[in-house]
């Protein structure tokens, strides 16, 4: 026994329904009405349980359903390229997209694996994106928007980067390159977006900040350096950004007591300024002639009457 229905309403038979024992059985389908079926449906007590598709019609199923006992989709297989293999495979739940995996490179193994939250956005994607057979990139979204990327970028199968996503761009990335639970360095990019970095924080084995490193356009420009209670301990600039190191900055207990300054680019200091508790300029010393020792002294009184 079997059915016919026009369900586009254009007058002509697209969808013929089979039934064995009064129950339905079988159906198929012309959706582009061209007289060409290109799905067929396969159903149990009268609910579908399996549909196959040719979505561009050149003879080849390039879309599977499965159908679960009540009639819910539960797993489908696509083949994006109508080649014959199915590359891509989705899991549902109660008929929700729930996960992808994806055969990218087309090697016959899924090397992409995607999650969705309830409201079908993104939750997880995992990659095996240097196709060597391992997750090597984790991104994590929230309400389907990126936050979060975990990536093994030396390929030991171990998640040493962890990027930070503000508005899609990142502000900043944590290494932890032994994971042991304690970021060795932490980078922190422009605000501008520009994708330079302006600050990276280096850290011991035991999780104290080491070095704070300051850059411009990429190039660190100054560098501060920390003790095992994370105060400063000096401070290096390099002002005109040429490799070399013109003013230090010496702090005793977090507080700042000397400056150093090369002036003629010798690797030598020939200006010194001592500072106070309070950090005011209470000493200042100058080698005029680059000997190494100082030829001009500025007392406190000289330097707080504005000389």
């Amino acid at each position: 026994m079997s059915d016919k229905k026009d369900t586009t309403g254009n007058q002509r038979f697209d969808t013929l329904y089979h039934f064995t024992n009064g129950n339905l059985a079988s159906s198929t389908r012309d959706t582009n009405d061209n007289g060409r079926i290109n799905i067929w449906t396969l159903y149990e007590n009268n609910l579908p349980v399996e549909q196959k598709q040719d979505e561009n019609e050149d003879n080849i199923m390039d879309s599977l359903l499965i159908f679960d006992t009540e009639g819910e989709l539960k797993q489908s297989f696509k083949d994006p390229h109508a080649e014959g293999k199915f590359r891509i495979t989705g899991f549902y739940e109660k008929g929700e997209l729930k996960q992808q995996h994806q055969d990218t490179n087309e090697d016959g193994k899924p090397d992409y694996y995607a999650a969705y939250d309830e409201a079908g956005l993104f939750l997880t994607i995992r990659e095996d994106t240097q196709k060597k057979g391992y997750i090597d990139r984790v991104r994590h979204y929230r309400a389907g928007r990126l936050f979060k990327v975990e990536t093994d970028t030396d390929g030991n199968q171990i998640f040493e980067t962890v990027s930070l996503i503000k508005k899609d761009k990142v502000f900043k990335n944590i290494i932890d390159k032994n994971q042991d639970g304690r970021p060795d360095a932490e980078v922190f990019f422009d605000e501008n977006s520009d994708g330079l970095v302006e600050c990276v924080e280096h850290y011991t084995q035991t999780g104290t900040l080491e070095r704070l490193e300051e850059k411009n356009q990429g190039i660190t420009i100054l560098t501060w350096f920390y003790d095992e209670q994370e105060l400063l301990v000096r401070g290096e600039e390099d002002r005109n950004r040429d490799g070399m190191v013109e003013i230090r900055y010496l702090y005793e207990k977090g507080i700042l007591k000397c400056v150093q300054e090369d002036n003629n680019k010798d690797g030598k200091p020939d200006l010194w300024e001592e500072s106070d508790e309070t950090q005011a300029v209470v000493k200042r010393e100058k080698d005029l002639d680059f000997d190494g020792i100082p030829d001009f002294v500025d007392a406190k009184e000289q330097v707080a009457a504005g000389s």
